[in-house]
């Protein structure tokens, strides 16, 4: 479990890192399109049932979190979009990663 919350932490950083340059609404909605991407991709593979319950409730927990962000990036300050937007996808890689883990155990 450690590690787990290592490696979500260094996604997170990371995520952090590379969102710092962010400087528009379009920025944002690269964002969550990419979120979307990941989140499609680790439903397809939940759908299989080879994913836990827990993980699914977390990405889900954090996919829906980037809706009001992502559904109106103009409405809120861009520090609070990428803060939000770079704590979901942090947890969105993590359960796709575990989901492709899971998968290719299965």
């Amino acid at each position: 479990m450690r590690i787990l919350h290592l490696t979500m932490a260094a996604g997170l950083a990371l995520s952090v890192a590379s969102l710092t340059a962010c400087q528009s609404s379009q920025d944002v909605s690269a964002i969550c399109k990419n979120i979307e991407k990941d989140h499609k991709a680790f439903v397809a593979i939940a759908e299989t049932g080879l994913i836990k319950g827990a993980a699914v409730s977390i990405e889900a927990a954090a996919y829906k979190s980037t809706q009001p962000i992502c559904d109106n990036p103009t409405e809120v300050t861009l520090v609070d979009a990428i803060t939000l937007a770079a704590n979901a996808y942090a947890e969105i890689k993590e359960a796709l990663r575990q989901a492709k883990a899971a998968k290719a155990a299965g």
